[in-house]
């Protein structure tokens, strides 16, 4: 199926709804009952029965309307055909914020082609807001405005448990950032999104996956903010081989190892530089 890019936004829009529906019809249901994805007790990573329905929902969708792509999903893994075409779903992001019936939650897309990011969207489902790209129709945000503080600064530090690291981080980017509100640890699918479409100054998180960052190379390529890792590289391409081992590993640690600073032109130096202090902690996480 022959598929162009203006129709590809309007591809991305349904199946963010589809998944959306799902997600709401869970929690009017009363069942968002949950595990620990990687057994266990461990409590840091949940899944529940609207991740697993939302994946295998949008791997139907997907496989209906755009066949030759490769689909990698956070909860499934994928396989690989070797073609250069590949979807990357993250179904339900912030799955405690899910849990907890907050309104913070929703899909993650993002499509590539030779392991450029051509297509991509971020969903809040219960606020109804959108961040959606594709190359043809540029980087736009759809839905309500919302009150946010203005200009805020969300970091989400923690590597692998090390609280007390996470602790000295959280202290000196507030110390360097005094003018701007700090917000630690608050899970919203659209923490990164505000970034790119300037409402918010920066983003930093120690351990995502990618499925996490699906949409940010177009993101940052059409809006002009640049998303790197804590060492200033760029995330640009995706190699579908190296992430389909990780996925299909099923290694918490492999997954969920890529730091990513978003952050607007006037303030990513000054991030850089205290995220410098901290490089051997963060390149032991980004090796993983």
């Amino acid at each position: 199926m022959l598929m162009t890019k203006c129709r590809l936004r309007d591809v991305l829009i349904d199946a963010a709804r589809v998944a959306g529906e799902i997600q709401l019809g869970h929690i009017e249901d009363g069942d968002i009952s949950a595990r620990s994805k990687y057994g266990g007790n461990d409590t840091l990573d949940m899944v529940t029965i609207a991740d697993i329905k939302t994946e295998e929902a949008l791997r139907e969708f997907f496989d209906r309307t755009m066949p030759e792509y490769n689909v990698i999903g956070e909860e499934s893994g994928g396989t690989y055909n070797g073609n250069g075409k590949v979807i990357l779903i993250d179904p339900l992001d912030c799955t405690k914020s899910y849990m907890a019936k907050l309104p913070n939650f929703g899909p993650i897309i993002g499509i590539y082609d030779k392991g450029k990011n051509i297509a991509g969207i971020e969903h809040n489902v219960t606020k109804g807001i959108m961040y959606v790209a594709t190359e043809e129709s540029g980087f736009e945000r759809i839905g309500p405005r919302e009150e946010i503080p203005k200009d805020a600064i969300y970091l989400e530090s923690k590597v692998s448990g090390q609280y007390s690291f996470a602790h000295k981080l959280a202290k000196a980017v507030k110390e360097e950032f005094q003018n701007y509100p700090i917000i630690v640890n608050s899970q919203n699918v659209l923490n990164k999104a505000r970034v790119f479409n300037s409402e918010w100054k920066a983003f930093f998180h120690a351990g995502q996956a990618r499925h996490d960052i699906a949409a940010v190379p177009i993101f940052s390529r059409l809006s002009g903010v640049k998303a790197t890792d804590h060492n200033g590289i760029q995330y640009e391409l995706l190699n579908p081989e190296i992430e389909i081992e990780r996925y299909n590993s099923g290694k918490n640690e492999a997954i969920y190892s890529n730091t990513i600073l978003v952050s607007q032109p006037d303030c990513q130096e000054r991030f850089l530089e205290v995220l410098n202090k901290f490089k051997e902690e963060l390149d032991e996480a980004r090796k993983r």
